[in-house]
């Protein structure tokens, strides 16, 4: 499922969303099977989506951004 492409991410990138740090009803959203598919891209549209990758190029950290996402280039610990 491709909604606003918050799921279309380049090759061997990890995302972790913080999903602690949202409201409650998204909270809520993202601990019910069914509905969580919603919760991600609503997570990441409001800052609370991390990828962890190193970008082939600005432009492409710059469409990631404009996703929402917020990226991080040095290694996931």
């Amino acid at each position: 499922m491709n909604l606003l492409g918050w799921n279309v991410l380049p090759d061997e990138c990890a995302a972790e969303f913080k999903f602690e740090e949202g409201p409650r009803w998204l909270k809520i959203l993202a601990a019910i099977p069914y509905f969580e598919r919603f919760a991600y891209p609503a997570a990441v549209k409001r800052g609370l989506g991390i990828l962890w990758c190193t970008p082939a190029s600005q432009s492409e950290r710059e469409v990631l951004e404009s996703f929402g996402w917020i990226v991080q280039t040095r290694e996931k610990t």
